[in-house]
């Protein structure tokens, strides 16, 4: 059974010592662990340990593992500067299994939404963490699991905001709740296309079929109106319960752009996080 460890802030100075000789520390550098799996959580510089955190969730792509986040100084500085607690989660065999991707062929494959719903309950637990602004993000087949977070299990992750990657085909009909929803997409990428593509018998989403499902889960206007941001071109759709749900396009190909985190952040201040 996996140790609870209480939060630091809420214990004295020789309960925290305590606490800390147990192996129950973790954060920043130091791995945290949970049934199933492994993140880091990330905390904002000056910190004071008790004023309740927003949180975004981000996971890495296909292949990759949380270093490469971590060491993106361009999503590590906006967000510790914003005051948010960031985790980075490890995907079993450097990937997320996601609804109809290739990892469904492997049945022994961990269930990661529930695995993404443990770490952020241990974040929780372990520190102080505000549940009302908690964003679930990623790249590629991250974006893929950060939608499936916020489709499946949306009374935990409020917000999504995918980067270059959505669900697999059949694109859902529908979702378990409203949610407001940024997605970014570069028109030029070959790995991730607006269009998706085959990879054997198992096809990436539409980009549009997804964001379609997206505003109808949040009752949106069914047609999106063009906004401009950062000399990208959006479509937004408006009239959302919630929120709104937006996607993005660069001109550039399959990436997580240097200016993704700031933009983020920004949007989350539409949202009332700030």
């Amino acid at each position: 059974m996996r140790r609870t460890c209480p939060p630091l802030a809420a214990l004295g100075a020789l309960g925290a010592l305590a606490v800390l000789g147990a192996g129950c520390a973790c954060g920043d550098d130091k791995v945290c662990r949970v049934d199933g799996g492994e993140y880091f959580a990330i905390f904002p510089d000056g910190w004071d340990g008790r004023t309740p955190l927003p949180v975004i969730l981000s996971a890495h792509g296909y292949g990759g593992s949380p270093d490469s986040l971590l060491v993106r100084d361009d999503i590590r500085d906006p967000y510790s500067d914003g005051g948010v607690l960031w985790l980075v989660p490890e995907g079993a065999d450097r990937s997320w299994a996601t609804r109809n991707s290739p990892e469904t062929d492997d049945g022994g494959h961990r269930d990661d939404v529930r695995f993404l719903g443990r770490v952020l309950d241990d974040a929780a637990e372990r520190w102080s963490v505000d549940r009302s602004r908690v964003a679930a993000s990623g790249f590629s087949q991250g974006a893929s699991m950060a939608s499936e977070l916020g489709c499946l299990d949306p009374e935990r992750w409020g917000v999504v905001m995918p980067v270059s990657g959505t669900f697999w085909q059949p694109v859902p009909a529908s979702c378990a709740g409203e949610v407001p929803v940024r997605h970014t997409h570069g028109t030029l990428d070959p790995t991730w296309p607006l269009s998706g593509r085959a990879i054997g018998p198992f096809h990436q989403g539409a980009v549009g079929d997804a964001m379609a499902t997206w505003a109808s889960a949040a009752g949106c206007d069914p047609e999106p109106v063009p906004r401009s941001e950062a000399g990208r071109t959006c479509s937004v759709y408006t009239g959302c319960a919630g929120g709104e749900v937006r996607v993005c396009f660069h001109d550039g190909a399959h990436a997580f752009p240097s200016d993704e985190a700031d933009l983020q952040l920004e949007w989350l201040g539409t949202l009332g996080w700030w």
